[in-house]
């Protein structure tokens, strides 16, 4: 399904509270030529003190305390040409815009311009057999709680004008997850994400996913299993792998992604279960 070898260089470049970052691939990709070469991933100016932070040029924005899903996490949008095979770090795609970060001890605020495609809905429409992109207004807020050992995070969307297969309706997005770190290296998560459409037939979706993961080998190896459940069609993608850190530079990466469903956004995929292997050579 996929074979790709990329090279990433970064280049920090700072005096006092400013500075600039470049960052950059060098792909080789064996099945899908046309992505084959150099790529331009970020390139900024910043100024940072204890309060502010301001970006101006080329930069990936995330958004959201959700994990894996996407609620006002919709500036910077995904490349899905082959985003079973990426890791979530390479699948996003840098926007050219300002942002202005404004942080206290418990908040913060923050704000964006995009001169080009501000709040577009990131996710295609399909309509008539085409995806169509149109541009959508967002409001949203997200927080975080800190309990012992647990963690409460929750996030919520109003999207007020988004595209539908029908037309533009207004969608309610809301998240609740909790996250437990239970000791000796062993940490589970749950999420649950609700959508809700003004008009149209299927007014109602949800999501849930749950996370496993366990360090062992002083560290060395990290074993996790993420599962997406698609609760309106009963539709489940599973990732299981193992995470082999072989020195400080090389790690290997063996796993297996699972797919069933009969109907809904995992039914495409239902013959894509693949097992998969990755090294990551770091200096």
């Amino acid at each position: 399904m996929s074979s790709r070898t990329r090279v990433r260089g970064e280049l920090t470049l700072e005096k006092g509270h400013a500075g600039a970052f470049v960052s950059a691939n060098l792909v080789y990709n064996a099945i899908l030529k046309d992505r084959t070469g150099f790529q331009l991933r970020e390139a900024y100016a910043y100024y940072s003190d204890e309060h502010w932070d301001l970006r101006a040029g080329r930069q990936i924005i995330a958004w959201g305390m959700a994990d894996g899903l996407r609620l006002t996490d919709i500036i910077s949008p995904l490349d899905y040409t082959k985003f079973l095979a990426q890791g979530y770090d390479d699948i996003r795609i840098p926007v050219e815009g300002l942002r202005l970060r404004y942080s206290r001890e418990k908040w913060n605020f923050e704000a964006v311009a995009i001169p080009v495609s501000c709040f577009f809905d990131k996710m295609p429409v399909v309509c008539a057999g085409m995806g169509q992109y149109r541009r959508m207004t967002m409001l949203g807020a997200d927080c975080s709680l800190p309990l012992g050992r647990f963690v409460l995070r929750g996030e919520v969307a109003e999207y007020l004008d988004e595209l539908q297969t029908f037309g533009r309706a207004a969608s309610t997005n809301a998240l609740y997850g909790v996250d437990w770190y239970v000791g000796n290296d062993w940490a589970l998560s749950a999420q649950y994400a609700h959508k809700y459409v003004t008009s149209g037939d299927h007014r109602n979706s949800s999501l849930s996913t749950f996370r496993v993961s366990k360090d062992l080998l002083r560290n060395t190896l990290a074993l996790q299993n993420f599962v997406y459940i698609d609760v309106s069609n009963c539709g489940i993608y599973n990732r299981l792998s193992a995470d082999y850190a072989i020195n400080d530079q090389l790690h290997a990466t063996l796993g297996y992604d699972y797919f069933h469903a009969d109907r809904g956004s995992f039914m495409v995929y239902d013959n894509n279960s693949e097992i998969f292997l990755k090294l990551k050579y770091s200096f």
